[in-house]
């Protein structure tokens, strides 16, 4: 079975000057699934607690490829 994890909430840039604070899922490899960023730091906190709690409670998490 796989387990994913939250990463924890950090400073993070995507793309060309895009800076905010934000947290990953990872697969079991440590490879980002989904990146969530938001603009304070204090926004991306609960939401990480939220999925962290969301994934330890799952028996399954399916990534799915892009159509």
């Amino acid at each position: 079975m796989h387990k994913w994890k939250v990463t924890e909430t950090a400073a993070m840039t995507f793309g060309r000057g895009n800076f905010g604070y934000g947290f990953n899922i990872v697969n079991e490899d440590g490879r980002p699934i989904v990146t969530f960023m938001y603009d304070e730091a204090d926004d991306a906190t609960a939401p990480a607690r939220q999925v962290s709690a969301a994934l330890s409670k799952a028996w399954l998490v399916r990534g799915h490829n892009r159509f």
